[in-house]
């Protein structure tokens, strides 16, 4: 009895290598990217009779399927994971741990084509659309963002008159520029003399009024007038290779911060304005940023450059002021909360 059946199932294996000719055999191969697998499910078929191969570059943590009855884990050998469909049809979910991304799959059963699926994940990103051959030319970008309007009894205020402190700005040539950003870094009566020997008359007047000098010891002036400076990551505010720079002078005419983001990373991160909260107490406060990028793309900043710009506070109740900003990277979709303070 043994021996007859297995002639029978050797005569049922030549049966179906003759029912299928070698030319259904040739497996089916599709490219998927890992990215956007960590997204967005793929659908890949299981052929009753066939194998369905998912190929990784790096080597397999876990599989895990939503429901066993409908797919069949039939080996997991490295980077390659072995399928095989349990019933006639049906679909479910699959799961595949591969380094630090969950590549997620959407399994369906077929009848058609009967041959092997071939699935292979690629961990690099998926090309980008080609950009026109031209030199980037620096962005400029300038916006205003105001919280949502609150029901109030009173008129709302007038939108404050641009800044006195950005016009007196604007007169300094490149090296005054300089020895401003030294001074409020360093104040100090040495830095101080040194900058106000290169104003004008007028620009020197301009800039003690605004700047409310009451003597030559930079200690007697009052907290809320002295040159902030530059405010450095705090915990929990973003990676290492975004560094967030800001600078801010208050003044009787307003507030003035200006910043510099830089990008050491090897990704693409882009910095929207929607995205920019600047909070007093717990209440939104409205703004302008007047920015450049070097990227010809405004809030774009590639690996290895950086964005200046000043942001202008439209009012300032005074006390601690927080920025707080949400920046994109490019490819992955991970945000990072970018926090400063201002004292």
């Amino acid at each position: 009895m043994r021996r007859a059946l297995q002639v029978l199932a050797l005569a049922a294996a030549v049966a179906g290598a003759l029912a299928y000719p070698q030319g259904h055999a040739r497996a089916q191969t599709v490219r998927l990217y890992l990215q956007r697998l960590a997204q967005r499910p793929a659908e890949i078929l299981l052929v009753p009779g066939f194998l369905t191969i998912l190929e990784f570059e790096d080597a397999v943590n876990a599989v895990a399927t939503g429901n066993p009855g409908i797919v069949e884990l039939v080996d997991v050998s490295g980077g390659t994971v072995m399928l095989r469909p349990r019933a006639g049809s049906g679909s479910t979910d699959i799961v595949v741990s591969v380094a630090d991304v969950r590549a997620l799959f959407r399994a369906r059963i077929a009848s058609q084509p009967r041959t092997t699926h071939k699935y292979v994940v690629t961990s690099s990103a998926p090309p980008e659309p080609e950009e026109k051959p031209q030199p980037p030319r620096p962005a400029t970008q300038v916006g205003t963002r105001a919280p949502a309007p609150q029901p109030s009894p009173t008129p709302a205020a007038q939108p404050a008159p641009a800044s006195e402190w950005d016009a007196f700005v604007n007169t300094l040539s490149p090296q005054q520029k300089a020895l401003l950003l030294a001074l409020m870094r360093d104040l100090s009566l040495g830095r101080l003399f040194e900058f106000l020997q290169t104003l004008s008359p007028q620009q020197r007047e301009t800039f003690l009024r605004l700047a409310r000098f009451r003597g030559l010891d930079p200690s007697s002036m009052p907290p809320q007038q002295r040159p902030a400076l530059p405010q450095h990551a705090q915990a929990g505010s973003g990676p290492d290779w975004l560094d967030w720079q800001v600078a801010a002078t208050r003044t009787p005419s307003g507030t003035v911060v200006q910043y510099t983001l830089s990008n050491t990373g090897q990704r693409t991160v882009l910095t929207d304005l929607l995205r920019l909260r600047v909070t007093a107490g717990g209440s939104e406060l409205k703004f302008s940023v007047a920015r450049v990028n070097p990227s010809g793309y405004a809030g774009r900043i590639n690996p290895g450059e950086a964005e200046s710009g000043t942001i202008t506070l439209h009012q300032d109740p005074g006390g601690e002021v927080t920025l707080e900003w949400r920046v994109v990277e490019v490819g992955s979709g991970a945000t990072y909360t970018l926090t400063r303070t201002i004292r």
